[in-house]
């Protein structure tokens, strides 16, 4: 089964915050800051989606696992999916 609205939700918002602050490798922000936006009875969500985003490369650890950022290396498939997200209703 894909991936339900809420999973998807979170994860083009935590994309999309870090993306339009230009959070590109060396260049990271606290998980806890690139979650903000999340409604708090979804945060436990979206520290799992953040997790899932490091395994799969899209978003690299910083400082013990305390602040993310982009892969510069993903660059092409995170623009991707935040072009083709940012067009649909997610809401």
């Amino acid at each position: 089964m894909g991936e339900d609205l809420r999973h998807l939700r979170i994860k083009y918002a935590i994309l999309r915050k870090l993306h339009r602050k230009a959070m590109w490798g060396g260049n990271y922000r606290p998980l806890e800051t690139a979650i903000s936006g999340v409604p708090s009875h979804e945060k436990g969500l979206a520290r799992k989606v953040a997790a899932e985003l490091v395994k799969t490369g899209w978003l690299l650890e910083h400082k013990g696992g305390h602040t993310i950022s982009l892969n510069v290396d993903m660059k092409r498939e995170i623009d991707e999916f935040i072009k083709k997200h940012a067009t649909e209703e997610l809401d």
